[in-house]
């Protein structure tokens, strides 16, 4: 059935995304002026929805294939949905937002979404409405319409502030509003208050799990969110309520991929000193830039691929720029300290140039400092100088480097300069950015070389190698962590942004 429909509407999909983008392209341009298919699209967008229904209500799909189908569909939706006229009804409006933003997540856009809901003026919901269901419904989209957005902790804490402040209305005007309804109504009226109830709780749970990463002392957070959507349907279903089912089947799905989603989820059980890392990644948030979710790339990586499980010697990880290379290697880091902490390890981030050197430096030195974990670097040009020496020689625990940021060719001056002899603790990983420069016919042959030399006198070293591109990762890979070893190039369907 859903491939029936989407073959039937592959030729009309493919216009009505041009129009979509000539719609996004005329918003951004002035001068461009574009009449859109306003119909074309609406309806091209409701068959994709329809597609995505059917897949979900058949049971989601196991088969990568399958899954691709699905997520293709629903970002298709996305993108041609959000190119319509929004809707003058306030609570219509933020009905079609929280539809448009659920099917963005399915498609692993919900970046964009998120980015969306920042950009877009917010509908004027009416929250403090004396019609207890329109309330209660506004209530409802009003906050799943925020842990969508994530727009900081301010969202976080308006969604619980929210749910609370309908709790304690919920006796007065919930009551005045069934007395006064025949009693023909009150039944399917109840049951979807009931439903309403249960979606807000689910909110209210999966808002305390992206900042706390457990819900009432429990880390089993589907389990928490199944019974409260289970409810729901339970009571759509009894009141037979077509509006409110599709809805709640959409933002269930899309809940359970933003539970995955969750740097907590990605990052759970691996050891003590990543859980501190993401604490200070959320906490930091308070006055910056908060990281509540990891990207689609970040996560097939960390989680579905198992890097942070992985005993691996060397991986390569092959995935488009700016899609988070800099977080996988932090989480590496990490693990590679603390899983040779005895013997002071210590990390080689490798990286081509003397701007990277100072860029990436600081960089780990802002996500690093909370767990006392000291970034050190040191210059590209072909001299260690004097402060360079005390650097690499210091034995004091509490001052000694744990991170040595640098250039392959400084790299390969210290090889050269019995490195080992004045830094007495093991090399335990190596990570070189922008690794495809091995294929270069100068540079490459030097990294080569450096890595070659690395894997040969370096006991407990171990190698992650960050890169766009490169043609062939399964043979570095092997060449450097033999059998042991694992290359993770991922082909994407990602990008940034559009």
């Amino acid at each position: 059935m859903t491939s029936e429909i989407l073959d039937m509407i592959d030729g009309s999909r493919q216009q009505a995304l041009k129009q979509a983008q000539c719609i996004q392209i005329s918003k951004e341009l002035i001068s461009f002026s574009f009449h859109a298919d306003h119909h074309l699209i609406q309806t091209t967008a409701l068959y994709l929805e329809l597609s995505v229904m059917n897949l979900i209500e058949n049971g989601l799909p196991e088969e990568d294939e399958n899954r691709m189908e699905l997520r293709i569909a629903a970002r298709d939706a996305f993108r041609l949905l959000k190119a319509l006229p929004r809707l003058d009804d306030p609570l219509e409006d933020g009905l079609f937002l929280l539809r448009t933003s659920a099917l963005a997540v399915l498609g692993d856009r919900g970046v964009d979404a998120s980015r969306w809901l920042r950009e877009i003026e917010w509908p004027e919901l009416p929250i403090d409405s004396q019609d207890w269901m329109e309330r209660t419904w506004a209530t409802v989209v009003d906050v799943w319409l925020r842990l969508i957005r994530k727009n900081g902790w301010s969202d976080r804490d308006i969604v619980l502030e929210r749910v609370s402040s309908l709790r304690d209305a919920q006796a007065l005007l919930e009551k005045e509003m069934l007395q006064k309804l025949d009693s023909s109504n009150a039944k399917s009226t109840a049951l979807e208050l009931i439903a309403l109830y249960h979606l807000a709780k689910a909110a209210e749970i999966f808002a305390h799990y992206i900042t706390d990463g457990v819900v009432d002392g429990k880390y089993q957070i589907q389990q928490l969110l199944d019974t409260h959507f289970d409810k729901t349907l339970v009571a759509c279903q009894h009141a037979m309520m077509i509006h409110l089912e599709p809805l709640t089947i959409l933002l269930y799905v899309a809940t359970s991929q933003m539970v995955e989603n969750s740097i907590w989820s990605v990052t759970r059980a691996v050891n003590s000193r990543v859980e501190y890392f993401v604490k200070t990644l959320i906490d930091r948030g308070r006055g910056d830039k908060v990281i509540f979710d990891v990207l689609p790339p970040q996560r097939q990586v960390l989680a579905e691929k198992g890097l942070l499980g992985s005993s691996r010697r060397a991986v390569v990880v092959s995935l488009p720029t700016s899609s988070g290379k800099t977080m996988i290697a932090e989480f590496r880091i990490l693990q590679a300290l603390n899983q040779f902490a005895m013997d002071r390890g210590w990390v080689a981030y490798l990286v081509p140039t003397r701007a990277l050197v100072h860029q990436v430096c600081r960089q780990l030195r802002k996500d690093l400092s909370d767990l006392e974990i000291n970034v050190e670097r040191i210059s590209p040009v072909l001299e260690i100088d004097s402060i360079e020496s005390d650097l690499l020689q210091n034995d004091e625990r509490e001052n000694e480097f744990h991170v040595l940021v640098t250039t392959p060719e400084k790299m390969n001056l210290l090889l050269r300069q019995d490195w080992e002899a004045k830094i007495d603790r093991p090399l335990t990983l190596v990570i070189v950015d922008e690794a495809h420069n091995i294929q270069n016919a100068q540079r490459g042959l030097h990294l080569e070389l450096l890595l070659a030399t690395v894997n040969s006198e370096c006991r407990y070293a171990q190698f992650l190698l960050l890169t766009p591109f490169i043609e062939n990762a399964h043979e570095v890979a092997r060449w450097l962590g033999g059998s042991n070893s694992q290359d993770i190039s991922l082909t994407v369907d990602w990008q940034p942004n559009d």
